[in-house]
């Protein structure tokens, strides 16, 4: 039960991070989908950072290119979870060497 408390304050401090972002500065909102991705909630990762992109449009200057630069971020900020949690993180040691 407290695995499920501890992940809706994560989403609840990512989600008011974005919003904090999208109204006053914008490293916010990228902290916030940051946040989202690291503790482990795929779907609500993509879902701010579809939210980001929408509020704030099509990027000008040299990343016109990219529709949704947010999801991108957040897409390989996932990728680095997943490898991450496969090699590096919740490993044990032996207890004898």
């Amino acid at each position: 039960m407290n695995s499920g408390r501890k992940s809706f304050k994560f989403l609840v401090l990512s989600f008011l991070l974005v919003l904090a972002g999208v109204w006053w500065y914008w490293p916010l909102a990228l902290l916030g989908v940051l946040w989202a991705a690291w503790s482990g909630s795929f779907v609500a990762a993509l879902g701010l950072a579809l939210l980001v992109d929408l509020l704030w449009g099509v990027p000008t200057g040299a990343l016109n290119h990219l529709y949704f630069p947010v999801v991108l971020f957040a897409l390989s900020l996932l990728g680095m979870r997943l490898f991450a949690a496969r090699y590096f993180l919740d490993r044990t040691l032996p207890g004898r060497l």
